[in-house]
């Protein structure tokens, strides 16, 4: 079946708990359903594609879903989302970095996850907006140009994956370096993409440590992006979490 069958349907939120990032984040944490991963052990920055499949049987297939990953550290887990469409789409990956290098072998990175993801077979166009100039295989890079990014789609279904690094760090800060976007151009952008063709999106790039302040700003963007991508937050599947109350 293709990807008609999301067409109207609600957003729902997805928060991932690797780590415990997003209890600093009690608006998020009220808006979405969570999953508790934390009991996996060495699962920060690589992870053994045999866990993997653990991960991947412990969280929900949800239909138009916006998952939150937590920090970029984790940005592998894109590839567990990526590999349950079974229809024809394409990619558009926000990232200052091409997660594209070698990893140790049986093992999946946040460093490696894109390289693992061109091996889909329906996965047939990657457009990357960050710091590559020359088209790579499947891999096409593209400005924040709206009619450059839909020319590229063509007819195809997209789903969105954004690590935040690449918002410049006067919006926040990550535990990686960041590319210089701003949150209006970013915002703007995601608003203009033809909304009946998105089929999911996730979102990485939170930050380190325990500063309030920079987990507030992070939970202000994340709530901005929501509201960007479900049009209207009445849209949105609400499920209070007892770890939020």
């Amino acid at each position: 079946m293709g990807p008609s069958f999301l067409v109207g349907a609600p957003w729902k939120v997805l928060i991932i708990h690797l780590d415990d990032t997003y209890f600093f984040q009690g608006r998020l944490l009220r808006l979405g359903r969570a999953v508790d991963l934390r009991d996996l052990k060495g699962t920060r920055y690589l992870c053994a594609f045999n866990d993997i499949e653990k991960i991947a049987s412990r969280i929900p297939r949800l239909k138009k879903c916006i998952s939150f990953l937590g920090r970029g550290d984790y940005h592998y887990l894109t590839y567990i989302f990526l590999r349950r469409l079974e229809f024809p789409f394409a990619l558009l990956l926000m990232d200052n970095h091409l997660d594209a290098k070698e990893t140790f072998k049986g093992y999946i990175s946040c460093g490696s996850w894109l390289k693992e993801a061109t091996k889909l077979p329906h996965l047939e166009r990657i457009i990357f907006i960050g710091q590559i100039r020359k088209k790579w295989g499947k891999i096409y890079p593209a400005g924040p140009d709206i009619g450059e990014i839909t020319k590229l789609m063509g007819h195809l279904p997209l789903y969105i994956s954004l690590d935040k690094d690449i918002l410049s760090p006067s919006y926040l800060t990550t535990n990686w370096d960041q590319g210089a976007f701003s949150l209006t151009d970013l915002l703007s952008l995601i608003s203009h993409l033809p909304p009946k063709k998105i089929v999911g999106l996730d979102i990485c790039g939170e930050p380190d440590g325990i500063s309030l302040y920079d987990h507030h700003r992070s939970e202000e963007i994340n709530l901005e992006l929501i509201k960007c991508i479900s049009c209207l937050p009445s849209r949105i599947h609400k499920n209070t979490l007892s770890s939020a109350a």
